[in-house]
């Protein structure tokens, strides 16, 4: 029989010439969790950045010759359900089954199929770690990472929609430096705000413990 044909690459989005190469977007998940450690190590009341009706978000990141790009298509292609097994856990010894190819040997070895929808692998991270395993087994042949194997593995495909923030051209986004001021995004939490926290916690304790001691004096009184 011959060879099943290699699925085609996907078909990246091509940045417009007014925005930064597409290897200089950074996903907007990325930014939220860098966003809130910079409002929680200061105290600050961040927002939600993925809310796609905020116009402060949309007109704050435009400041900064920001914006967000919505993309769905073959490059955000991802498998839900399965998760890597940690290089640690993995038994080397393990040999492949008797008509058992890399690809299905790879799945069974290196990967934990879970049924979750939260645990998900990008297509493109499955087929990268499958090019690593090839290279680290010479003697096992490499074969198409198709869909329908992964699949009937016990993985989920779905196409993911995944936000991006998109530096406008000649402009790079560094997490490591990009400063934002503390204008942009957050809501000052208010002064001594753990003044306030501490006397509620104080006036709390006061009544669940302090109103029942009078009852407790009279019992013991009396008996």
């Amino acid at each position: 029989d011959a060879a099943a044909a290699p699925p085609a690459a996907p078909v990246l989005p091509s940045a417009a010439s007014d925005e930064a190469p597409m290897d200089q977007w950074v996903e907007l998940q990325e930014i939220q969790g860098a966003y809130e450690h910079f409002c929680y190590t200061r105290n600050y009341k961040e927002v939600d950045l993925r809310n796609r009706k905020s116009v402060r978000v949309k007109q704050t990141f435009a400041k900064h010759g920001l914006k967000i790009k919505h993309v769905c298509d073959s490059s955000t292609d991802a498998y839900r359900g399965i998760v890597f097994i940690a290089r640690s856990k993995v038994d080397d010894s393990v040999q492949p089954l008797p008509e058992e190819d890399s690809l299905r040997f790879f799945l069974r070895t290196r990967f934990k199929i879970t049924g979750k929808r939260m645990d998900i692998i990008k297509a493109s991270e499955l087929s990268d770690a499958y090019d690593r395993f090839c290279l680290r087994h010479k003697g096992l042949a490499k074969v198409p990472a198709t869909r329908r194997v992964i699949v009937a593995a016990g993985a989920t495909f779905d196409r993911l929609t995944v936000s991006f923030v998109v530096p406008s051209a000649g402009r790079r986004l560094n997490l490591a430096s990009q400063r934002i001021r503390d204008s942009d995004f957050v809501n000052p939490a208010p002064r001594k705000w753990w003044v306030m926290d501490m006397l509620l916690v104080v006036a709390h304790v006061a009544i669940v413990v302090g109103v029942p001691l009078p009852l407790i004096a009279v019992a013991l009184y009396t008996e």
